[in-house]
């Protein structure tokens, strides 16, 4: 009977921490991809450049906000 107890204690909790979602909001920011890849934002040298041509213009902000919208 004390595992049983045990057990649905730790299956009440887990469902609960599972069905909750983040406290804070979250932002997510998108960025518009550069098809070539040398020397630019995204590559792992020579990102440094900000030229226009070097870096894509564009992109969003999304926010997820606590209550889930």
């Amino acid at each position: 009977m004390r595992s049983l107890i045990v057990a649905l204690i730790a299956w009440t909790a887990w469902t609960s921490a599972a069905l909750a979602g983040p406290t804070n909001s979250i932002l997510f920011v998108t960025q518009v991809p550069v098809p070539a890849d040398f020397a630019t934002i995204g590559s792992v040298f020579g990102n440094q450049r900000a030229t226009p041509d070097s870096c894509g213009r564009g992109g969003d902000l999304y926010i997820r906000y606590a209550d889930g919208t």
